[in-house]
């Protein structure tokens, strides 16, 4: 579905149901790998990104993916009791990365200090 801002909003979730996302109804959820044939199959759209968003296995399947080719990363600099992280990746396959439109200096909201990063895939 295109929404009104022009951007294709693809859902899915392990309950497999019909997710609606900002008052909009999103197409059937599926699973990541399914999610990417279903999409690069979509006739008339430009499909130049694709922002995955979570949670931890979705996380994962894509970072496997031939289509994984950038992450931006949140660094939490603080240390806090936590039971839920991103994946650890394979850093040698990875440079960082900067875009001009992602500050590097370190972040503060509140209590929390964090950094953004970027991480490119080296190619074979």
């Amino acid at each position: 579905m295109l929404s009104s801002a022009g951007h294709l909003k693809y859902v899915w979730t392990q309950k497999m149901q019909i997710v609606n996302f900002l008052s909009e109804k999103s197409t059937h959820p599926f699973f990541l790998k399914e999610s990417l044939e279903v999409l690069s199959r979509t006739d008339g759209i430009n499909l130049d990104a694709v922002w995955v968003i979570g949670g931890n296995q979705v996380y994962q399947d894509a970072l496997k993916s031939h289509l994984c080719h950038r992450i931006y990363l949140t660094e939490i600099v603080d240390t806090f009791k936590c039971d839920t992280f991103f994946p650890r990746f394979d850093k040698s396959k990875f440079e960082e990365v900067s875009d001009p439109d992602v500050p590097q200096e370190l972040q503060r909201e509140g209590d929390v200090t964090y950094l953004f990063k970027i991480y490119e895939k080296i190619p074979d």
